[in-house]
């Protein structure tokens, strides 16, 4: 199966072809090939300024991704997650003088994850997830392409250091990023990431492109309205020539009222790395998928807490594959599930680790904010966020292309869009479809209403049925919503929209 990949190699995320990868001051997408390995250290910074509870804690960082496989849009690898305490070395000395021992050599072990996962031709990252036919096992192999399946975006802590850190890969939108270029990336159910190509930059010497992201929770430049809230801002340097991340730097910051809680702060910088093949990338590759797969059976173990004797059966076997494979750069992942293996079998009661699931948000309810969303405008690739449609009343109408009320329900869309001209604002959003059909439909029915690609909306607001339209004020909460479509649709819709819009509306 590797070694099908490495047929692949030659294959690039983005074609030297494309305008973005040809212009030089365009921000191209990562371009990897099957047995690179990129390898990236630094450090994690976590800070609390509660009055009651004040520290620092510093962590080595290690991040590790081998390419296994490259298809024509995407490259799945396997990531390594290393995060190592590290000790205070103006405690250590007097902790050595009081206690009689050397305290270093006591300090907590790191804490190893490895995750597969998947990168697609604009940098944008989803975990993989095991599907039913996957093997289990330590020393199994998985298919890439029947095995996983694309799970959900790694969720970013905001009050800790990073369980599975992707920032060393930038989302890009549509278009070409040249400098000066901005664009909103989806993060799930939280506001969208604000990007900038910024400027040109140095790394060691030679030429860098300079990222940078702004996110943060609603109302936190607000202080007065919003009590709490985060802030996260980015900077990453992005070769010009692959699109290889070169260094990343990101703080996430919270606050109570104006008073900072705490922030955390993490860096890290590109080391030489390499590119596998034959017998050694093949090695890297089954320690890299064991590891992988342990992980995965040591949640299930817990989850369902299995009794000791069964970690202690398993930890034989972990412990014999170590012995008889040679090391590579995953193996401490593998010791580290070993140990735990070992505590578990000794009756010890382990928190379960972080598992990659979805999380299915909550529905929007009546009073509070519609969830923010950024999505590509259809037929052209510029996007919408919905949050930059403030300041008048919006209506969003989710529809399925080509389903049997979708016509109807975007006749509703189109004729609110010329009643409400220059009142309101009125989204077609298409889901659950190809955006060739979005666009077919669109010059069949000769629409004017601003329509999106919707796909990954859906999620955001729990939809279930279509279509569905939900009625915004001009802050952006939701003030009305209507299931479904019948004779008596429209006239509903343009009674709410006239409520916001007319003498007296929420404007």
């Amino acid at each position: 199966m590797f070694a099908a990949g490495l047929l692949l190699a030659t294959l690039a995320l983005a074609s030297p072809a494309d305008p973005a990868a040809a212009d030089a001051r365009a921000v191209p997408p990562p371009r990897l090939r099957a047995g690179d390995e990129l390898h990236y250290a630094g450090e994690v910074v976590e800070a609390s300024e509660r009055f009651d509870n004040r520290f620092r804690k510093k962590f080595d960082l290690e991040v590790r991704l081998l390419v296994l496989e490259v298809g024509p849009n995407h490259a799945d690898g396997a990531l390594l997650t290393r995060l190592k305490p590290r000790l205070d070395p103006l405690i250590a000395g007097p902790a050595t003088a009081v206690l009689g021992h050397d305290t270093a050599r006591q300090a907590q072990p790191a804490t190893v994850r490895v995750d597969l996962v998947r990168i697609d031709g604009r940098g944008r990252v989803t975990l993989l997830v095991p599907t039913p036919a996957a093997p289990k096992g330590l020393g199994a192999v998985l298919d890439l392409s029947q095995h996983v399946a694309a799970g959900p975006s790694s969720p970013l802590p905001l009050d800790g250091p990073p369980v599975v850190e992707t920032g060393f890969c930038v989302p890009l939108p549509l278009r070409s990023a040249v400098v000066g270029t901005t664009w909103d990336a989806a993060d799930g159910a939280r506001p969208p990431v604000a990007w900038a190509a910024h400027a040109d930059s140095l790394w060691n010497g030679g030429r860098v492109l300079e990222v940078r992201g702004l996110q943060q929770s609603e109302g936190f430049d607000r202080p007065l309205e919003a009590r709490g809230g985060w802030r996260r801002t980015e900077r990453v340097l992005v070769s010009p020539a692959d699109g290889t991340a070169c260094r990343v730097e990101r703080r996430v910051e919270r606050r109570q009222g104006t008073a900072v809680l705490g922030w955390v702060e993490v860096s890290y910088d590109l080391q030489p790395g390499t590119r596998l093949t034959g017998e050694r990338f093949e090695q890297q590759a089954r320690e890299a998928q064991a590891a992988y797969l342990l992980g995965v059976e040591l949640t299930a173990l817990l989850a369902r807490r299995a009794p000791p004797a069964e970690f202690k059966s398993r930890g034989v076997r972990v412990r014999q594959f170590l012995e008889d494979h040679p090391a590579g750069s995953f193996r401490e992942a593998i010791q580290a599930a070993h140990r735990r293996y070992l505590a578990a079998a000794s009756g010890a009661q382990l928190p379960v680790p972080l598992a990659a699931t979805t999380v299915r948000p909550e529905p929007p309810r009546v009073g509070g904010v519609a969830p923010d969303f950024v999505a590509p405008c259809v037929p052209d690739v510029r996007q919408t966020r919905l949050s930059s449609l403030r300041g008048k009343p919006c209506v969003l109408v989710f529809y399925r292309p080509n389903s049997t009320t979708s016509a109807a329900a975007l006749g509703v869309a189109e004729a609110l869009h010329a009643h409400a001209a220059g009142r309101a604002n009125v989204l077609g959003v298409a889901v659950l479809e190809d955006p060739t059909a979005t666009e077919k439909q669109r010059a069949d029915l000769k629409l004017t209403v601003p329509l999106v690609d919707g796909r990954a909306v859906a999620g955001l607001y729990a939809l279930d049925a279509y279509p569905k339209f939900f009625v915004l004020d001009a802050r952006g909460a939701l003030a009305w919503q209507f299931d479904g479509h019948g004779p008596e649709t429209g006239f509903l819709v343009r009674e709410q929209l006239d409520r916001l819009t007319g003498p007296g509306g929420t404007q």
